[in-house]
């Protein structure tokens, strides 16, 4: 559950820096011309394509939970919180395509291991590919056995990018 807060607190975080950035705009109402060199400063950091957060909503049967893929470096911090699993471990990973029409697993990610009440939480981090290449076409599926077996899908969720 302490996941479940960063995730919360990113996300606030992330809130009051866009409504910094909105507010740090010249109105044209004063002469100081301070609101053009913030707007500069803003444009050269903050790339119109940056993607800072995607996110899954992952439903299954029984099991549910949320994902935050978020850049790290060159690649990608994927952090899942689960609950209403059985104990133990499961493989989870991203696939192509979305949870309607499957595809092939493109990332491994850590197994997720849960606790005798069936709540599991993970972060793994993967340097394959950009956030953006995850942006459309893929989903992350949790399986009712670890990497060794893997079985079925028991929760999936497409990947969507939560400001779009």
């Amino acid at each position: 559950m302490k996941t479940k807060w960063l995730l919360i607190g990113v996300a606030l975080i992330t809130a009051v820096l866009a409504l910094g950035a909105i507010a740090c705009g010249d109105d044209d109402d004063d002469d100081d011309g301070n609101g053009d060199i913030i707007d500069d400063v803003i444009d050269d950091v903050i790339d119109d394509d940056m993607i800072l957060q995607l996110v899954a909503s992952l439903t299954g049967p029984e099991a549910s939970g949320e994902a935050e893929i978020s850049p790290n470096g060159e690649g990608i911090l994927v952090t899942l919180i689960m609950e209403g699993l059985t104990e133990g471990a499961h493989a989870n990973h991203l696939h192509h395509g979305t949870c309607d029409d499957q595809g092939e697993i493109h990332i491994f990610l850590d197994d997720i291991v849960a606790d005798d009440s069936g709540d599991g939480s993970q972060t793994t981090s993967n340097d394959e590919q950009p956030i953006s290449h995850f942006e459309s076409g893929h989903y992350l599926a949790v399986h009712v056995e670890d990497s060794e077996t893997i079985g079925e899908v028991i929760s999936c969720g497409d990947v969507v990018d939560p400001l779009a």
